[in-house]
């Protein structure tokens, strides 16, 4: 093995397991090998990927930790917020027309769209799914849970023409919001829960309109006042106390101490 202090400028890894047999020498060629005969540069690179392997495996319990417990669950959070299918999922027949009929804004007058619904709500009766339908046009436009509910019930002994027949049954289905509210349920992700979250709604076309009253943005801010509030408050007591802790005495400092953290217990 070549001595370390025959050549001083020469890198070598201190404390290594593997340091002995890092120690570099000169080939025949002139470049700097280890005393196995290989190259320096490649032992080196294995060498700190070895360290790299077992740091991983040092953090990794704590990776996945923090993986289950907090990424999972927020990422979760995140597609619930932007994803429901409530409604696409089991009113496909009309979920279809009203891809089909991009165009129509409002209360249809094809017949052909009543039929897709009086279609749905029959199967939707059947596989007792009514309530998830019902449930997602609700969060849009609250009260029609009931709506649906009975309309289900109702639909396997309605004849056609239907759309005479839904409006007999109860007035709210000629109403261009509540088919409007559909046509956007009908798509499995929507922005509804964020337009919500900012005091804004659709209109029937689309549009977006800010929405009365206003609760959540007055919140936030009320949220966001009371917070800096509260911060500047634990500044002001907080900066003359850790000058105390600093400068008095120890014995007298770490009384202070004892008193600061007895109210977290």
């Amino acid at each position: 093995m070549t001595d370390q202090t025959a050549n001083p400028g020469a890198p070598y890894l201190a404390g290594s397991p593997t340091a002995g047999s890092l120690a570099p020498a000169v080939a025949e060629n002139g470049g700097l090998v280890t005393v196995d005969g290989k190259p320096l540069k490649k032992a080196l690179a294995q060498s700190q990927a070895q360290a790299k392997r077992r740091a991983f495996i040092l953090v990794a319990p704590l990776l996945f930790f923090i993986i289950i417990t907090f990424i999972i669950p927020i990422g979760r959070m995140l597609y619930v917020s932007a994803h429901n299918d409530g409604f696409s999922a089991n009113m496909p027949a009309l979920s279809q027309w009203f891809a089909q009929n991009p165009e129509v804004v409002g209360i249809p007058e094809d017949e052909a769209a009543w039929a897709a619904l009086h279609a749905d709500l029959v199967e939707a009766r059947k596989n007792r799914t009514q309530g998830k339908i019902a449930t997602r046009v609700n969060y849009d436009k609250p009260g029609s849970r009931s709506l649906f509910t009975k309309s289900a019930r109702r639909a396997p002994r309605m004849e056609a023409p239907f759309k005479d027949a839904f409006a007999k049954l109860d007035k709210r289905w000629t109403e261009p919001e509540l088919w409007g509210v559909m046509r956007r349920s009908a798509a499995p992700y929507t922005a509804s829960f964020y337009y919500k979250s900012l005091d804004l709604k659709q209109d029937v076309d689309g549009s977006i309109l800010k929405a009365e009253p206003s609760i959540y943005l007055d919140l936030y801010w009320r949220t966001i006042w009371i917070s800096a509030l509260i911060t500047g408050l634990c500044l002001m007591l907080a900066f003359p106390i850790a000058h105390m802790l600093a400068t008095l005495p120890l014995r007298y400092s770490n009384l202070l101490m004892i008193m600061v953290l007895l109210p977290f217990w």
